[in-house]
């Protein structure tokens, strides 16, 4: 009967000495489990974005529309793939207008644009800083002007920064530049644009318990 109680009290003390090990050994591969698997995490903001439009003279200066916009953006990104991507969509109201740098009055009060730009993305840690975004989009354009409809498509480039306030928040800068050749639409002829480019900066933020970043500013004490 001895024996068996001294068996007991061994086995009862070695699983109270052993369990906190064990229990740190599983939740760290818990943790190492939920960094490798596949996940997306998404981001908000406000965006602001220039389009020149530009219709070639060959015997005076050329035509050139410019439009100011303002507005807000998402976009939804992947994690932990061989080639990540990216994905923006973002909603603006024109509330500037110059032709051939002299500002115009817009005719109607409700006038919008929409912007949609996808490609892969990859990222660079600079120290224990920032990191850098680098991606090559595709983009469309949907914009109601006074005038016309325009449906662009286009190529561009977008590149953000990344700044990690804490583990779970994190603050973005962003700029991009496209180049839109391709016009649809029925409109199309009557105002034939030669060149439109636009380039635009975005500010935004990104909450996520579970994309934790690896370095922050700060950390919880």
């Amino acid at each position: 009967m001895k024996v068996k109680q001294k068996t007991f009290l061994t086995i009862l003390i070695f699983s109270l000495i052993c369990s906190p090990i064990f229990s740190k050994e599983n939740s760290e591969q818990t943790e190492k489990k939920r960094e490798s698997k596949f996940s997306l995490i998404h981001n908000y903001g406000f965006a602001w974005n220039q389009i020149t439009r530009i219709q070639l003279q060959s015997n005076r200066s050329n035509f050139v529309w410019r439009n100011d916009l303002i507005g807000a953006f998402y976009s939804i990104q992947t994690k932990k793939l061989p080639i990540n991507f990216i994905a923006k969509i973002s909603a603006f109201y024109p509330y500037h207008y110059e032709f051939n740098k002299f500002p115009q009055i817009s005719k109607q009060i409700i006038v919008y644009a929409f912007d949609l730009e996808a490609g892969p993305i990859w990222t660079f840690p600079i120290k224990n800083i920032m990191s850098i975004n680098f991606s090559p989009v595709c983009h469309y354009r949907y914009q109601l002007s006074d005038e016309f409809t325009f449906n662009e498509l286009g190529v561009g480039i977008l590149t953000g920064f990344e700044f990690p306030i804490s583990p779970k928040f994190t603050v973005l800068l962003n700029g991009d530049f496209v180049y839109s050749p391709f016009k649809l639409g029925k409109k199309v002829k009557m105002r034939p644009y030669d060149h439109i480019w636009h380039y635009g900066i975005q500010l935004g933020f990104r909450y996520s318990k579970r994309n934790l970043n690896q370095f922050t500013y700060f950390k919880k004490k």
